[in-house]
């Protein structure tokens, strides 16, 4: 979210020094030596006043200026409130992923792939899930892969997430589709995390492309924002109604599917399901045995090995 520069501005008061008078030390120096004497203590005096003077003035105008960028702050987040809960939200969030981001941290500053140990992913134990909810979590997907396939991969991101971003380079749910072909089929469900600025509006645009072009449209939509996103770099929110033209959706129904905000409820209705089986930030990888209804997550961005290991597990 486009926020507005604070300018702190300190102001500086002007320390005038009166020169002593000539006349006087050309008369008698020892009167001069004296006279010079009060004088610098005098202009002492002013300056040491002057600088206390300046500290306070200053310090009040610093705290003039953060109340006022507090003040925006809550305004943009819808209060106080707002504010303290979306903070506490980002900051559960990161907790969670601290080994993920202190990896990729490392690696990019050696400018090296991140690699992460598979055996260190935090893949969850097997849990059961009813064929109730089986049935539920399929309902209205955007499934890529063979319809009959045993096992679905749900992926739950954020699209200006970075490790989702880094997770849709790895190519990881396409790896999968080849190496358990007719086995495996997988989809996409955007979550809501970390508020970041362009999370909402580029997961809207998501559901309108599937609600108007369907399981094609929704993945070519998502692949694209992805293919133009970076780790550091995002895909502008400027180019969500362009990319809707490019691949040839109805412009007009975009629009309005996209400005109504119609889809908050299935937006809200994806991330209560993943949250309802353990995820918690994004992106975060629900793996179900449809038959079995027994079910794996992996929290975060890892190796496709890790991924191979829990599909493998659970065809076992």
């Amino acid at each position: 979210m486009p926020r507005k520069n604070a300018t702190l501005t300190v102001e500086e008061t002007p320390v005038t020094v009166a020169k002593s008078s000539e006349s006087c030390c050309s008369s008698d120096k020892k009167c001069c030596g004296a006279a010079g004497l009060r004088i610098w203590l005098a202009v002492f005096v002013v300056v040491l006043a002057q600088v206390v003077s300046t500290a306070f003035f200053s310090d009040r105008s610093v705290q003039k200026s953060l109340e006022a960028i507090k003040s925006f702050e809550y305004e943009q987040r819808g209060g106080k409130e707002t504010f303290d809960l979306l903070n506490k939200a980002q900051i559960l969030q990161i907790k969670g992923q601290l080994d993920q981001i202190k990896s990729y941290v490392e690696n990019a500053e050696k400018d090296t792939p991140a690699k992460t140990d598979p055996s260190a992913a935090p893949t969850s134990e097997s849990k059961t899930m009813s064929q109730e909810e089986v049935a539920a979590i399929v309902k209205d997907t955007y499934f890529k892969g063979d319809d009959a396939a045993r096992v679905i991969a749900l992926e739950y991101t954020d699209p200006e997430c970075p490790f989702c971003i880094r997770q849709s380079k790895d190519n990881i749910l396409p790896k999968l589709l080849e190496k358990f072909t007719g086995k495996v089929k997988v989809a996409h469900k955007v979550f809501r995390a970390v508020p970041h600025p362009g999370a909402e509006p580029k997961s809207l645009a998501l559901l309108c492309a599937g609600k108007l072009g369907g399981t094609e449209a929704y993945n070519q939509y998502f692949e694209a924002m992805m293919d133009r996103s970076t780790q550091e770099k995002v895909m502008p929110v400027d180019e969500i109604l362009p990319l809707a033209k490019e691949l040839k959706l109805d412009a007009k129904a975009f629009a309005s599917c996209y400005d109504s905000k119609e889809l908050v409820k299935q937006y809200d209705a994806y991330t209560a399901e993943g949250q309802k089986y353990g995820v918690s930030g994004t992106p975060g990888t629900l793996l179900v045995d449809t038959q079995t209804g027994n079910y794996k997550l992996i929290a975060g961005a890892y190796p496709f090995e890790s991924f191979e290991t829990a599909v493998t597990e659970l065809l076992k």
